[in-house]
């Protein structure tokens, strides 16, 4: 999967972004499993786009 971000996304996010103390996080769903059976339907593709602390503390 490739996501690229246009230059007014790119602005807002760097506008709220401190890349000293925050790191971005991407996540994306695009519905594929390994349950699914052969797709006879459109599927919904979403990411989102988080920013947090580079101290926030990760957990499972």
């Amino acid at each position: 999967m490739y996501i690229e971000l246009d230059d007014y996304a790119m602005n807002r996010l760097m506008n709220n972004f401190d890349p000293k103390t925050q790191v971005v996080l991407l996540a994306a769903e695009d519905g594929i499993s390994p349950y699914n059976d052969p797709l006879d339907i459109t599927m919904e593709t979403s990411f989102t786009i988080n920013i947090v602390n580079n101290d926030a503390p990760y957990q499972r």
